[in-house]
């Protein structure tokens, strides 16, 4: 919506534009995680899922059936994620802000102790960013 607001000092009259907050919204794409295949519950998560009846009857059958596990799958491994790995990203953040200041330290004092929890810091900070990467850098769309 457009409102021509009132010329109060200026010859220019101000406009306002207000822009409709209500669209609708886009599922996220699900992205499955390196990190997960590495969990030693990992197996578990998914075949206990897997098998778990889909409806009271379990009378559920062909492709909709599939649809069905999946899209039971995609929440199960959303509240796994969050629960289990917490925010990667966070985690992430966190390291490399470590890292800064492990450099600082250790371009103020450049022994074998800081260097050594600098390269542990650097180490850390990589095995995160590897966990992060979805498999083949591709997302997987389940919605």
């Amino acid at each position: 919506m457009l409102n021509i607001l009132s010329r109060i000092v200026s010859d220019h009259a101000p406009l306002l534009l207000s822009i409709n907050a209500n669209r609708p919204t886009v599922p996220y794409a699900f992205l499955f995680q390196n990190m997960w295949l590495s969990h030693k519950d990992f197996s578990n998560v998914i075949s206990h899922n897997w098998s778990a009846l889909i409806a009271p009857n379990n009378d559920i059958y062909g492709m909709h059936r599939l649809w069905t596990k999946l899209s039971r799958l995609k929440q199960v491994l959303r509240w796994w994620n969050k629960n289990v790995f917490k925010n990667i990203f966070s985690n992430i953040k966190d390291v490399e802000k470590e890292v800064i200041e492990l450099e600082k330290v250790y371009m103020e004092n450049p022994d074998v102790e800081n260097n050594s929890s600098l390269n542990e810091a650097k180490t850390k900070l990589g095995a995160l960013h590897d966990k992060r990467k979805p498999i083949g850098n591709k997302k997987l769309l389940l919605s």
